[in-house]
């Protein structure tokens, strides 16, 4: 008895689906169909005051105009609904300009019982049989035409935000869509996830937060900083100071006129042509930088770090990092570890810490000092004095101005065209020098000392050392 009113149940339910097939089926071109409508308020504003956007889902359009009007427009566009509930929607919505707090309001007024949009037919069916909510499609842009000294705040989810030609106190807000400001000016502060910024031409200061979202500035007068991870940021003509406090984003941009601070990780940075101080804290990126007026203060790691045209004093602090300094103004100072550092053309003092590095260091005009380890020192043409402290590293050195010390164990120390006194101690070095023009003092064993062209008192103190001196 049981199994026959299982069946009779299944048998009513079989004949109630295939009911509401054929009911979906007639039904559905009805459903596809879309329709739009346009709704349109406008209010006289008062310059300085803000228009407010709240808790809205749409593609707004703000224009500046010289008029004193705010004429706002929102185009809706509705699919999946049958006909009648089309016209009953329409007719239940509403487009809301209203006085708030020191300005107006935006907003849209729809339905609020959806429950009655829901699609009718077997998606319909199965939405009140399995509680699925399967609503309605429904797409909005608001198109505004606000007086060009206006403030706004606006606060918008899944769709893009464009603003042109507005002055004003602008704080925007977005989430999974685009912002775009163009031609504006007052001071700007962007909050977005998901999607791009990109503001140019832009007067004033310009603030951006970010989550997972690429970032474009061009053209802003004024300072600005930017917040964000894991995608690209680029930056071009900056007239003020630039902060980018980012994670695992690759970072470009050049021409920057005030001080830049940039700090992210793994990724790319190149930064050109700042005229102001340059810091950057990028671990394991690649860095370029060029045409650096002021000082600059790198750390990174592992990765190359490549450095052209400083006008200050240059700080490099590096972790197995290779690293290229080509024209620095004043001092430098680079640390790293068990990678190449080549160094020309400073026009201060030259201070290397390289543990295990090969180093070249060529047109220093005043005092360098050397401390690395194992490999090829190489230097040439140094103003002022030359110190090298090395543990079992191969050491040259031509055309040094003033005085020469230098330390080192097991490997060849060559040296030319010395200018003032030479004191080397190598233990178990092979060493040869030629013109010197003061006081020479070699401590050595083991190996051969070969002296030529000395003009100063000679001092060698070997053990079981061949030593050959010419021309002294």
């Amino acid at each position: 008895m049981k199994n026959i009113y299982s069946l009779n149940r299944l048998a009513a339910m079989l004949l109630i689906l295939t009911y509401a097939c054929q009911l979906e089926a007639a039904n559905d071109y009805t459903l596809n169909k879309t329709e739009s409508k346009t709704f349109s308020k406008n209010v006289v504003s008062t310059p300085g005051s803000t228009l407010y956007i709240e808790d809205s889902q749409a593609d707004i359009y703000i224009t500046g105009t010289n008029s004193d009007k705010i004429v706002a427009q929102a185009f809706i566009e509705i699919s999946d609904i049958k006909p009648e509930l089309r016209e009953e929607f329409f007719d239940n919505t509403e487009l809301i300009l209203e006085p708030y707090r020191n300005g107006f309001r935006l907003s849209l007024k729809t339905p609020q019982n959806e429950r009655k949009y829901h699609k009718r037919g077997i998606s319909g069916f199965f939405s009140m049989l399995f509680n699925i909510n399967n609503g309605f499609s429904i797409s909005t842009i608001f198109r505004v035409q606000a007086p060009q000294k206006q403030s706004l705040k606006i606060d918008n989810k899944y769709g893009d935000i464009d603003i042109k030609h507005i002055e004003g106190e602008l704080s925007i807000k977005n989430t999974s869509g685009e912002i775009f400001i163009e031609n504006s000016s007052g001071s700007l502060e962007l909050r977005n996830n998901y999607a791009a910024i990109e503001v140019s031409d832009f007067s004033g200061q310009v603030t951006v937060r970010g989550g997972s979202c690429p970032v474009s500035l061009e053209n802003i007068k004024g300072d600005a900083s930017v917040y964000t991870n894991y995608k690209p940021v680029k930056f071009e003509n900056i007239d003020g100071a630039l902060i980018i406090n980012s994670q695992s984003c690759e970072i470009t941009g050049s021409q920057v006129s005030g001080d830049c601070s940039i700090s992210s990780s793994y990724k790319n940075i190149e930064v050109n042509e700042v005229k102001g101080s340059l810091n950057i804290d990028g671990s394991s990126c690649p860095i370029s930088v060029s045409e650096i007026s002021r000082d600059v203060f790198i750390e990174s790691s592992y990765k190359p770090i490549k450095i052209y045209d400083v006008g200050g004093k240059l700080k490099v602090m590096g972790s197995s990092s290779p690293v290229t300094v080509k024209h620095v103004g004043r001092d430098a100072e680079i640390r790293s570890s068990y990678k190449e550092i080549n160094v020309e053309h400073v026009g201060g003092t030259l201070d290397i810490n390289g543990s295990s590095c090969p180093v070249f260091v060529s047109d220093i005009k005043k005092d360098v000092n050397i401390i690395s380890s194992y490999k090829k020192i190489t230097t040439e043409h140094v103003g002022g004095n030359l110190n090298i402290k090395g543990s079992s590293s191969p050491v040259y050195f031509t055309d040094i101005k003033n005085n020469v010390s230098i330390r080192s164990s097991y490997k060849e120390i060559q040296g030319k065209n010395i200018g003032g006194d030479l004191e080397i101690d190598g233990s178990s070095c092979p060493v040869m020098v030629d013109s010197v023009g003061g006081n020479l003092d070699i401590t050595n064993s083991y190996k051969y000392v070969i002296i030529k062209r000395s003009s100063g008192s000679l001092r060698v103190n070997g053990s079981s050392s061949p030593i050959e001196v010419t021309n002294i």
